[in-house]
């Protein structure tokens, strides 16, 4: 147990300091509240209006309920830190994502609260990684991404419609901690004109995913997968490696290479896929309605001080769920 608690607290700090290999932010450039679409600070601008643009090396800190037609996005190219503290971005405009990142950008998003709520405009992605940005998702508060549907799908984290091919897949997601529903969009009467819910937009391939913490729930619309493609069958799934101590609820996923499934709880429906045999939550956990978890014999689920794992959906317990403080969390009922 201690191993895990050493290399989680050590994986924490590397990721708070380094974005990607050279890059090392220290504080804050700047802070923007969208509630009043003001700000202080460097690292951001508001040249294109309704658009909040992080330029490169920014590291800014981002709060508040955005308007009609307002959102986020990373100037092309840009190595860049967004903390999002109850950030609600939910009418972006027709065929925008509530926040982008553009091919090249390579990005780390901070989640802090328990209300971090992006949606897309029409066809969009919520939170969009074309196809050669790079996203890292960690910290302790929520996140729900979903698509929108217009005359296309679109996922809620990766990539958007297919009416417009750079749109369609979708980048490299790496998630470290953190508590995040993606929710893909699709049209209720073709299943192949849907989104994942982490991964590709209407037919679009998803890029590499890695889950190395955190809870996620991920839901596709229609043909399109949980954690993987869109709609389109013919389309790449890419791939899904976890380590660390994930769990992952997911609708399907189209990556289940084993050899890229080192650590974690993968639980599709009522199927469970544990890659190995203790677990310990980095985040308050629910179980969803419709979702089953087991704990074997030779299984152990551990809840730290502090945490809560809630139960929505059912639980079977043959082996050791850890709990009860003050030396454990929270167990929210069998």
């Amino acid at each position: 147990m201690t191993f895990f608690k050493t290399g989680r607290n050590l994986l924490n700090v590397v990721a708070a300091t380094v974005i990607a290999a050279g890059v090392v932010f220290g504080q804050e450039t700047g802070t923007f509240n969208l509630s009043t679409w003001t700000g202080t600070g460097t690292g951001w601008n508001t040249a294109a209006g309704d658009v909040l643009t992080i330029e490169d090396g920014g590291n800014v800190r981002v709060t508040g309920t955005a308007g009609n037609n307002q959102r986020i996005a990373v100037d092309v190219n840009a190595v860049a830190s967004i903390t999002l503290e109850n950030v609600v971005i939910t009418r972006p405009g027709a065929n925008n994502s509530a926040l982008e990142l553009p091919d090249d950008a390579n990005v780390k998003v901070i989640l802090e609260g328990p209300n971090n709520v992006l949606t897309g405009g029409t066809n969009r992605a919520g939170l969009h990684v074309q196809t050669t940005a790079t996203l890292t998702i960690e910290g302790t508060g929520s996140l729900t991404a979903r698509g929108t549907f217009g005359s296309y799908g679109s996922a809620g984290i990766g990539g958007g419609h297919g009416d417009y091919q750079i749109y369609r897949n979708s980048g490299t997601i790496i998630i470290n901690s953190g508590t995040i529903t993606a929710i893909g969009a699709g049209d209720p009467d073709y299943a192949f004109y849907a989104g994942a819910g982490i991964g590709g937009g209407d037919e679009g391939s998803s890029g590499n995913i890695t889950i190395n913490g955190g809870v996620v729930t991920a839901t596709g619309n229609g043909n399109a997968q949980g954690i993987g493609r869109g709609g389109d069958a013919s389309n790449s799934h890419g791939t899904l490696t976890m380590n660390g101590n994930a769990i992952v609820f997911a609708g399907s996923v189209g990556d289940m290479e084993l050899s890229r499934k080192v650590s974690g709880i993968l639980i599709i429906g009522t199927e469970q896929n544990w890659y190995g045999d203790e677990i310990i939550l980095t985040n308050n956990a629910t179980i969803p309605a419709g979702y089953l978890l087991i704990v074997d014999s030779d299984k152990t689920l551990t809840i730290p001080s502090g945490m809560t794992l809630t139960n929505n959906g059912e639980a079977i317990k043959v082996g050791t769920i850890n709990h009860g403080e003050p030396n454990y969390g929270t167990w929210g009922g069998e």
